[in-house]
């Protein structure tokens, strides 16, 4: 009996079951370039930036980026709860809704959520008539203000950078 529950432990820690994400909150990419590329990761003060690209953001695995507040950008991934933010990196992170504009603002994109005459490739958020907020919202796994380095990159709210 002993056996056949160290056999259950064992492939309990091999699928990864309780298991903190190291790459979660962790730099998107070594190579800046990448990040910032098309300067569609360019942190800015008072905005959240989410973007997915898995030729760019090679060290996340979901290929999620996320900017907040003008942070340095790191790995996210979509979530329901916080404890599904744990992460190696002894970043504190919750579970929230951090944008309400494109795909990935809602949990289920659909070409029929798009405005006519949109791009046939084009995803987007079902939007409710009249306050236009996306009905379906999706969360990610954000640090909590402070926990993640300010980018000394970012724009700040006038629209230069820093020093």
């Amino acid at each position: 009996m002993r056996s056949i529950a160290a056999v259950l432990v064992a492939v309990g820690v091999s699928l990864g079951l309780g298991c903190q994400a190291d790459w979660l909150a962790g730099p998107c990419n070594s190579n800046e370039d990448l990040v910032y590329k098309d300067n569609a990761m360019v942190p800015q003060d008072g905005v959240n930036y989410i973007a997915q690209d898995p030729s760019a953001f090679l060290n996340c695995e979901t290929f999620l980026c996320l900017s907040t507040n003008g942070s340095k950008p790191y790995c996210t991934q979509r979530c329901v709860t916080d404890t599904e933010c744990k992460n190696g990196n002894e970043i504190g992170m919750e579970c929230k809704v951090v944008t309400q504009f494109g795909p990935l603002a809602c949990r289920m994109p659909a070409h029929e959520h798009c405005p006519e005459g949109a791009d046939p490739e084009a995803l987007c958020c079902e939007k409710e008539a009249g306050t236009n907020a996306v009905v379906e919202p999706a969360s990610y796994c954000a640090a909590k203000d402070g926990e993640v380095p300010h980018d000394p990159k970012a724009l700040t709210a006038g629209g230069g950078t820093e020093g």
